[in-house]
């Protein structure tokens, strides 16, 4: 997200519990260089889950989100076909390896910057396994 002042795909570079501080002092900042449009725009970003950060941070690797685009329009294909109930789960538990993939992209990375895991927003997001139904 950008505007004419501003990009917040600076706040991806920071690890995710640093997020709030890193914002705080962006929009100090802007106002101490008098452009309170900037620091507006800076404070009127949200925190975003862990899960969407990762995934916005992975987005810079075009391999990762190949694979979820990919895969998501396999998913669709199958289910239009109405194919059998084997291939649909299939391609589900693929779908959902190629999102877990990339979320584990973005907090390898993370962790290649030298955030240390564990803190209490870094738990490695997991997407939620769906019920037999």
């Amino acid at each position: 997200m950008t505007n004419e002042t501003g990009d917040a795909r600076l706040l991806l570079a920071c690890a995710p519990d640093d997020y709030v501080a890193e914002r705080a002092r962006l929009a100090k900042e802007a106002r101490a260089d008098k452009n309170r449009p900037l620091a507006n725009f800076y404070q009127s970003l949200k925190r975003p889950t862990l899960a969407l950060w990762a995934v916005l941070a992975a987005a810079e690797n075009a391999d990762a989100v190949r694979g979820v685009v990919d895969a998501t329009g396999q998913l669709a294909e199958i289910q239009a076909a109405g194919q059998d109930r084997g291939a649909l789960t299939a391609a589900t538990k693929q779908r959902r390896a190629a999102l877990q993939s990339l979320v584990d992209e973005a907090i390898a990375g993370d962790q290649r910057s030298g955030t240390p895991p564990g803190g209490s927003r870094h738990r490695r997001p997991t997407l939620p396994t769906p019920r037999a139904g």
